[in-house]
């Protein structure tokens, strides 16, 4: 007689919960369809700048129910950036992160507190709603020749304006969320009793598609003009 071998049921429950914990880069508060959190894919974009032109990539780890990592990666600089996952959407919680190309460049910010969201949760995506997010934070900087410590706050007013086509080197999105966003900085300081501060102004036009994510930003500020742009979108492991 000819035994047959049977496969422990343990080795099915295994198989059952690493299918669990995998389902959880796709669910929960981090699930926006307009900011897509996928493992093992990269979005590549080209940045033009007055000063430079060049690429960076855009890719998802540590991805959770409340939070992920976005992994930046260029020539020009690396970051990673954490993301929150809230019930009224998606927050990234250091300002410092935002910052591709604006009259900020060159300062380094630690942020101290936030409020609001970066992207609204999926229900709030339709034309006229508006929203803030805020950013309390902290710099140093030399003035003649010492290391000065500035605070200031930084807010972001955005609405979605339009609902329109857009293309992009990655191809076509008929129907894609223009998001208005006008962003405004005030750093200030007392030095002897002396007050002194900063301020900048910055103009962006973001388009967003659907399961795709940022297709193009356009930031206007003083020190010239940043277009970012999708180029294409590369799915590995699958």
């Amino acid at each position: 007689m000819i035994k047959e071998e049977v496969e422990p049921q343990e080795t099915v429950e295994e198989t059952e919960e690493i299918e669990e914990v995998k389902d959880v880069e796709y669910t929960g508060l981090c699930n926006n369809p307009y900011f897509p959190v996928k493992p093992d894919t990269f979005w590549n974009y080209k940045v033009q700048n007055p000063s430079d032109t060049y690429e960076y990539v855009s890719s998802f780890i540590e991805i959770a129910n409340e939070s992920f990592m976005e992994k930046i990666e260029s020539k020009v600089f690396n970051a990673d950036i954490k993301w929150l996952c809230l019930s009224d959407g998606l927050v990234q919680s250091e300002y410092s992160a935002l910052m591709l190309e604006d009259d900020s460049q060159g300062m380094e910010f630690t942020t101290e507190s936030y409020e609001g969201v970066t992207l609204p949760s999926p229900d709030k995506w339709i034309i006229g709603y508006k929203w803030d997010t805020r950013y309390r934070v902290r710099t140093t900087i030399i003035v003649e020749d010492e290391q000065v410590t500035f605070t200031g706050d930084i807010i972001i007013k955005n609405e979605i304006v339009l609902i329109e086509s857009v293309t992009v080197p990655a191809g076509t999105f008929p129907e894609a969320f223009k998001i208005d966003s006008d962003k405004s900085m005030n750093i200030s300081v007392d030095i002897g009793g002396t007050s002194m501060s900063f301020d900048a102004y910055t103009d962006i036009s973001s388009w967003y598609a659907e399961d795709t994510g940022l297709v193009k930003q356009i930031s206007k500020a003083t020190c010239g003009t940043t277009t970012i742009e999708l180029l294409y979108i590369e799915e590995k492991g699958i």
